[in-house]
């Protein structure tokens, strides 16, 4: 799925949040409706439409930052400054608008509407030899946020143009780190032609991204430059991919996508219709991956969460409260007052179940973990035999490993979440579809193999032939002749011997190879548990808008079992067809909803 299709996804959920507004309109004289459910609409709305994307561009000055936005903006001017000197002095937000201007967001709160040429005044450099900034104005400056007619814009991304992480002024670098942790997704640019990453940077996505906990993004680090790297660079840039990848793994325990790009290539290889440049730029894979982990990981799981909660705050609700209105009949009012207690002994129990399955759902999931850590464990000690003869099975042993734990644990989960939603005596909780998408290890068999080459006599037993024929000699001459038996014997075992060959012998490093099992085994491990605790996570927002809806319903009808004792028997006969009609206009609303979810799940399946 890319951005354009899910755009359209959210625009078809708000198209129908839109429709049901309006028939609760239509239907409020007979069915009125509460503040908070008023709400409800309003927040999902809300939600939806303000649901873009922010990803900022990180790196220390010279990396390419405003090339790199330039070059996913594709427009035919610059609309950030590409120089080296370090221009931009105050962070810049990029948004979609139908006509192009600049809001200046001051330190004292206020705002400025400006034109787009004076824009650098606020956000560039006052200093130098030719300063585009007015100290007065960059001193006085938040954060710009400037308005642009682009199409990728539009597509619902906001792109963040940082300063320096490296930068000599603090004022720069200290806005990057504040801002960076409102980010959906951190590029962090690295320079090729430098070596990769530097030890600046490291501590900077140390300090202030990896340890930023109350924000959820993902980093993907970007080494660009890579056509302008010398004939002998280029044959080290996977070595500093490489390093790169190692070197925060070892020093901030995560992995992390990197691509290599040239990010003027595929600017200007864009600008001017040129394609082999702007493929030699390895710029669409990176803009794809982008696109897939904004949508996957942050858009599909909130647009799920905010769509199921519309569906159980506010739909099932609303069906709720229209089949009751329409259960009430006259001969029903004597018992409203039962009817009442009943409602109270129901929010009790909710509430006593709710508190029950919550102690239990932590416990499930705990032990889920360890039976998951186990079960990996033990599958790469029986199924994974590491020894110098079945040396080159192990490759397919170990993916035939990973995909046995995935089938298992799927079925397992899956189970899992059935027997939980059984016990909750409930069919209206949506059990996730589970897809495990865990990366196939690779494992490199040429890494733990090494040949050496060896002299080895044709016939070794030779050498024996005329030691015994020497003896013989010496032993029928009474030791007489032993000193000619033994040259005898010599020449002899030599003549028996013949020239000896040269032979290439396999070694093979069964220590290192199992070290690297036993890494995969273990990442494997916490690969399977991180995205169960997604599926948890998502199982249980399900499950706690469940209980909700049950408690909300409970509270309403309470609310209309009163109101139900003033309602006469002539009134409830009118507005009864009215109720149906609205009834099954919600049905089918409820059907439509339920159609674009399932495409929602099954884009984020494939």
């Amino acid at each position: 799925m890319n951005l354009r299709k899910f755009g359209g996804l959210k625009g078809s959920f708000l198209k129908i949040i839109n429709e049901i507004t309006e028939l609760s309109r239509h239907y409020s004289s007979d069915l009125p409706i509460s503040d908070e459910l008023k709400n409800v609409i309003s927040l999902t709305i809300s939600e939806i439409g303000n649901s873009d994307f922010i990803v900022a561009v990180v790196g220390v000055i010279k990396r390419g930052k405003s090339t790199l936005l330039n070059a996913l903006l594709e427009t035919d001017v610059d609309i950030l400054s590409m120089k080296v000197t370090p221009e931009t002095a105050r962070l810049s937000y990029l948004i979609y608008s139908e006509e192009q201007f600049a809001v200046i967001h001051h330190l004292d709160g206020n705002a400025t509407e400006i034109s787009f040429d004076k824009l650098p005044e606020y956000t560039s450099s006052y200093s130098g030899i030719f300063p585009k900034g007015k100290k007065e104005k960059v001193l006085n400056t938040k954060y710009a946020e400037i308005h642009y007619p682009n199409e990728y814009l539009q597509q619902g991304i906001i792109l963040v143009d940082t300063p320096g992480v490296d930068d000599p002024e603090p004022a720069r670098s200290e806005v990057t780190e504040n801002f960076i942790s409102d980010a959906d997704a951190v590029i962090f640019m690295v320079d090729a032609t430098e070596g990769g990453l530097k030890a600046s940077e490291l501590s900077f996505m140390m300090k202030r991204i990896i340890n930023n906990k109350d924000k959820s993004k993902g980093i993907i680090c970007v080494v660009n430059k890579i056509n302008a790297l010398r004939r002998h660079q280029r044959s080290q840039l996977q070595d500093v991919v490489d390093k790169t990848r190692e070197t925060v793994l070892n020093k901030l325990g995560i992995e992390i996508p990197i691509y290599t790009i040239d990010a003027l290539d595929a600017l200007e290889g864009k600008r001017n219709h040129d394609e082999a440049r702007y493929e030699k730029s390895l710029f669409i894979g990176f803009k794809e991956a982008i696109e897939k982990y904004l949508i996957r990981d942050k858009g599909i799981i909130k647009l799920r969460r905010v769509v199921t909660s519309f569906q159980y705050g506010y739909i099932s609700n609303i069906i709720d409260r229209v089949q009751f209105d329409l259960s009430i009949k006259p001969e029903n009012l004597v018992n409203l007052e039962k009817q009442l207690d009943d409602a109270e002994l129901w929010l009790n129990n909710i509430k006593l179940e709710m508190d029950r399955h919550n102690r239990q759902f932590i416990s499930i999931r705990n032990n889920l973990k360890i039976w998951i850590e186990k079960e990996t464990k033990d599958e790469f000690t029986n199924q994974i035999y590491i020894s110098e003869q079945n040396f080159r099975k192990i490759p397919s042993s170990v993916l035939r490993s990973v995909g046995n734990l995935k089938d298992r644990f799927s079925q397992k989960i899956k189970n899992t979440f059935i027997e939980i939603e059984s016990n909750l005596n409930t069919s209206q909780i949506r059990i996730p579809q589970i897809v495990f998408d865990i990366k196939s290890p690779s494992v490199s068999l040429e890494r733990y193999l090494s040949k050496e080459k060896m002299q080895v006599k044709k016939n070794p037993g030779a050498s024996a032939i005329g030691g015994w024929v020497g003896g013989l000699i010496g032993f029928f001459t009474a030791g007489i002749l032993t000193p000619v038996g033994a040259y005898l014997g010599y020449k002899i075992g030599r003549a028996f011997e013949g020239e000896a060959e040269t032979r290439e012998i396999e070694k093979f490093d069964v220590t290192g190879l199992t070290k690297e099992v036993n890494e995969i085994n273990r990442n494997t491990s916490q690969s399977f548990i991180s995205q169960v605790d997604l599926y948890f996570d998502a199982f249980e927002s399900s499950i706690k808008s469940w209980f909700d809806s049950q408690e909300a319903t409970i509270r309403e009808k309470r609310t209309y079992i009163e109101k139900a004792k003033d309602s006469a028997e002539f009134y409830f006969n009118q507005k009864r067809k009215r109720l149906e009609e609205y009834l099954k206009s919600l049905k089918d609303i409820e059907n439509k909803i339920s159609l674009l979810m399932s495409e929602l799940e099954n884009n984020n399946a494939s």
